[in-house]
Parts: C-alpha cells; sequence; structure tokens
C-alpha cells in the first residue's frame, strides 16, 4: 500500500514519517542505520530479502499472468528515483572539460 509518493529523504525523517504511521511497517533496501532504531510498527525485513533481486520480480509478474492478471506487461518501463553512478560519473566528466 503506497501511503505517500516515493521520494528521497534523510534516514532520520523518513523514520520519523514511519513511526508517526500506525500501520506496521517493513523497510526493505539500503536501510541498515534504521534498523537500529526500529520500533513496534517499524521493522526490517531480513538481510536475505531486504534487496529485491530481478527474479524475485521476474516471479511476481510470473504469479500475476498465470492468475490471469488483466494487464500490459510489454508497455512497463522501471521506475528510477535517482541516476545511476555512471549517469553522475558521466556528468562530473563532462563538468571537467
Amino acid at each position: 500500500m503506497e501511503v505517500k509518493p516515493v521520494t528521497i529523504m534523510p534516514g532520520k525523517e523518513i523514520f520519523n514519517m514511519l513511526t508517526a504511521y500506525k500501520e506496521p511497517t517493513v523497510l526493505l533496501g539500503e536501510c541498515n542505520k534504521l534498523a537500529q532504531a526500529c520500533t513496534a510498527n517499524v521493522t526490517v525485513a531480513p538481510q536475505g530479502i531486504r534487496l529485491p533481486k530481478a527474479m524475485a520480480v521476474a516471479m511476481l509478474g510470473a504469479s500475476q499472468h498465470k492468475e490471469g492478471a488483466d494487464t500490459d506487461y510489454f508497455g512497463t518501463e522501471p521506475f528510477y528515483i535517482r541516476r545511476s553512478e555512471a549517469e553522475e560519473l558521466w556528468e562530473q566528466r563532462q563538468k571537467q572539460k
């Protein structure tokens, strides 16, 4: 369930927002620093599943397809919230020229 649109913010701000939200919340991704400050309603997913792999996304899509979901998967595009490291390095090199 999406409570707020995807955004980038400091960890402390994320944690404050999540502790104010009373529903149970599980954190995924690079959240090691937040793991130390978890509360009853905010937990961190186990290390083995914290960073989803492409295979997991493929398996989820396959299970939805088998269930007969009426979705056009060929129009699916990735949603990036920040530029890749390669793009950032390229931009830095262009500025130095």
